[in-house]
């Protein structure tokens, strides 16, 4: 096996056997960045904590766990330049969102995330892991609002990409 690959595939499995993977919603994600296409396809677990913080008559914080995978492709990668990136992440999502849940609200959250590698493109990461952050904004709706459509916003170190 390949050794840059081992610790994305060992966190990947301590990942899905602890209890974050508790499923409350399941997200098929594609983004783009400067000369990076981005998704988040597969496993992108969403495990709700079941709280409400600063509740008001219409208005609470909530959250969730966001567990996925994603691939990156760099765009117009040179010969010699390894144009494809795999990701585990996890991140505690925070969300502003109405006290019924359908309906218009914004989220934030700061994860960890363990790269295949540590070279893309022409980019360099120091160590496969990293930090990154994601703010977005959405409206939820359907049956028992289980359906949501949403704008995210994604960082990992110098580089961002709308999903």
């Amino acid at each position: 096996m390949n050794k840059k690959k081992s610790p994305v595939l060992l966190a990947g499995l301590v990942l899905v056997s602890s209890e974050a993977l508790a499923l409350d919603g399941v997200a098929v994600e594609a983004g783009y960045g400067h000369a990076i296409d981005a998704y988040r396809v597969g496993i992108a677990a969403q495990g709700n904590w079941g709280k409400r913080w600063f509740q008001r008559e219409k208005w609470h914080v909530g959250g969730y766990w966001d567990l996925a995978v994603a691939r990156w492709r760099w765009r117009n990668a040179q010969p010699g330049q390894i144009d494809t990136l795999y990701e585990i992440s996890l991140i505690p999502v925070f969300r502003l969102q109405p006290a019924g849940l359908e309906g218009v609200y914004v989220e934030a959250g700061i994860g960890v995330h363990l790269l295949s590698q540590t070279s893309f493109g022409d980019r360099g990461f120091s160590t496969t892991f990293q930090l990154g952050n994601l703010a977005g904004a959405g409206y939820r709706f359907g049956r028992r609002d289980a359906l949501e459509l949403g704008y995210l916003f994604a960082q990992r170190g110098e580089d961002a990409w709308i999903y």
